[in-house]
Protein backbone atom coordinates (compact mmCIF):
# COMPACT_ATOMS: atom_id res chain seq x y z
CA UNK A 1 0.00 0.00 0.00
CA UNK A 2 2.84 2.33 0.85
CA UNK A 3 4.54 1.60 -2.45
CA UNK A 4 1.42 2.63 -4.37
CA UNK A 5 1.27 5.96 -2.54
CA UNK A 6 4.93 6.60 -3.26
CA UNK A 7 4.43 5.80 -6.94
CA UNK A 8 1.38 8.09 -7.12
CA UNK A 9 3.35 10.96 -5.47
CA UNK A 10 6.18 10.47 -7.97
CA UNK A 11 3.77 10.57 -10.90
CA UNK A 12 2.08 13.74 -9.57
CA UNK A 13 5.50 15.38 -9.11
CA UNK A 14 6.56 14.55 -12.67
CA UNK A 15 3.24 15.81 -14.09
CA UNK A 16 3.50 19.08 -12.15
CA UNK A 17 7.10 19.60 -13.24
CA UNK A 18 6.30 18.97 -16.93
CA UNK A 19 3.07 21.00 -16.79
CA UNK A 20 4.99 24.07 -15.66
CA UNK A 21 7.16 23.83 -18.80
CA UNK A 22 4.23 23.76 -21.24
CA UNK A 23 3.58 26.52 -23.73
CA UNK A 24 0.72 28.96 -22.93
CA UNK A 25 -1.08 27.95 -26.13
CA UNK A 26 -0.98 24.26 -25.17
CA UNK A 27 -2.07 25.09 -21.60
CA UNK A 28 -5.08 27.03 -22.93
CA UNK A 29 -6.04 24.16 -25.24
CA UNK A 30 -5.76 21.67 -22.37
CA UNK A 31 -7.90 23.90 -20.14
CA UNK A 32 -10.53 24.23 -22.89
CA UNK A 33 -10.54 20.45 -23.44
CA UNK A 34 -10.86 19.90 -19.69
CA UNK A 35 -13.79 22.34 -19.53
CA UNK A 36 -15.44 20.62 -22.49
CA UNK A 37 -15.02 17.20 -20.84
CA UNK A 38 -16.45 18.47 -17.54
CA UNK A 39 -19.49 20.02 -19.24
CA UNK A 40 -20.09 16.83 -21.30
CA UNK A 41 -19.91 14.79 -18.09
CA UNK A 42 -22.38 17.14 -16.38
CA UNK A 43 -24.72 16.94 -19.39
CA UNK A 44 -24.62 13.12 -19.35
CA UNK A 45 -25.28 13.12 -15.63
CA UNK A 46 -28.29 15.43 -16.12
CA UNK A 47 -29.64 13.22 -18.94
CA UNK A 48 -29.33 10.13 -16.72
CA UNK A 49 -31.15 11.94 -13.92
CA UNK A 50 -33.92 12.99 -16.32
CA UNK A 51 -34.17 9.47 -17.69
CA UNK A 52 -34.52 8.07 -14.17
CA UNK A 53 -37.23 10.56 -13.23
CA UNK A 54 -38.75 10.73 -16.73
CA UNK A 55 -41.67 8.44 -15.92
CA UNK A 56 -42.48 10.28 -12.70
CA UNK A 57 -42.22 13.62 -14.49
CA UNK A 58 -44.48 12.37 -17.30
CA UNK A 59 -47.04 11.09 -14.81
CA UNK A 60 -47.15 14.38 -12.91
CA UNK A 61 -47.37 16.31 -16.20
CA UNK A 62 -50.23 14.06 -17.42
CA UNK A 63 -52.20 14.45 -14.18
CA UNK A 64 -51.62 18.20 -14.14
CA UNK A 65 -52.83 18.62 -17.73
CA UNK A 66 -55.82 16.28 -17.39
CA UNK A 67 -57.14 17.45 -14.04
CA UNK A 68 -59.91 19.41 -15.79
CA UNK A 69 -60.93 16.42 -17.85
CA UNK A 70 -61.01 14.15 -14.82
CA UNK A 71 -63.15 16.72 -12.98
CA UNK A 72 -65.58 16.79 -15.90
CA UNK A 73 -65.75 12.98 -15.93
CA UNK A 74 -66.41 12.98 -12.20
CA UNK A 75 -69.21 15.57 -12.56
CA UNK A 76 -70.80 13.63 -15.44
CA UNK A 77 -70.62 10.43 -13.40
CA UNK A 78 -72.36 12.13 -10.48
CA UNK A 79 -75.14 13.39 -12.78
CA UNK A 80 -75.56 9.92 -14.31
CA UNK A 81 -75.78 8.28 -10.89
CA UNK A 82 -78.33 10.86 -9.74
CA UNK A 83 -80.38 10.19 -12.90
CA UNK A 84 -80.29 6.44 -12.32
CA UNK A 85 -81.36 6.83 -8.68
CA UNK A 86 -84.30 9.05 -9.65
CA UNK A 87 -85.36 6.55 -12.32
CA UNK A 88 -85.32 3.77 -9.75
CA UNK A 89 -87.43 5.84 -7.36
CA UNK A 90 -89.89 6.79 -10.14
CA UNK A 91 -90.28 3.14 -11.16
CA UNK A 92 -91.21 2.17 -7.61
CA UNK A 93 -93.82 4.94 -7.58
CA UNK A 94 -95.28 3.73 -10.90
CA UNK A 95 -95.53 0.18 -9.54
CA UNK A 96 -97.46 1.48 -6.56
CA UNK A 97 -99.77 3.46 -8.84
CA UNK A 98 -100.47 0.34 -10.90
CA UNK A 99 -101.47 -1.52 -7.76
CA UNK A 100 -103.67 1.38 -6.70
CA UNK A 101 -105.30 1.40 -10.15
CA UNK A 102 -106.14 -2.29 -9.94
CA UNK A 103 -107.58 -1.96 -6.45
CA UNK A 104 -109.64 1.12 -7.31
CA UNK A 105 -111.03 -0.15 -10.62
CA UNK A 106 -114.55 -1.49 -10.94
CA UNK A 107 -113.31 -4.73 -12.48
CA UNK A 108 -111.70 -7.44 -10.40
CA UNK A 109 -107.94 -7.92 -10.98
CA UNK A 110 -108.59 -11.40 -12.44
CA UNK A 111 -110.41 -9.80 -15.39
CA UNK A 112 -107.17 -8.20 -16.58
CA UNK A 113 -105.42 -11.59 -16.58
CA UNK A 114 -108.21 -13.32 -18.56
CA UNK A 115 -107.38 -13.78 -22.27
CA UNK A 116 -111.01 -13.65 -23.32
CA UNK A 117 -111.36 -10.26 -21.62
CA UNK A 118 -108.52 -8.90 -23.75
CA UNK A 119 -110.19 -10.26 -26.92
CA UNK A 120 -113.50 -8.70 -25.86
CA UNK A 121 -111.73 -5.34 -25.21
CA UNK A 122 -110.17 -5.39 -28.67
CA UNK A 123 -113.49 -6.17 -30.36
CA UNK A 124 -115.45 -3.57 -28.42
CA UNK A 125 -112.86 -0.84 -28.97
CA UNK A 126 -113.03 -1.15 -32.78
CA UNK A 127 -115.54 1.22 -34.45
Amino acid sequence: MKDEKDIAKAIVGLLDENASRLDNKISERLAAARQQAVSAHAKRKQQNRERNFGFLHSLVHYVHNHIGASSAVLACSAVLIAFMVTQQLNNKEAEGQGDAFLLASELPPEAFADQEFHAWLEQSSQP
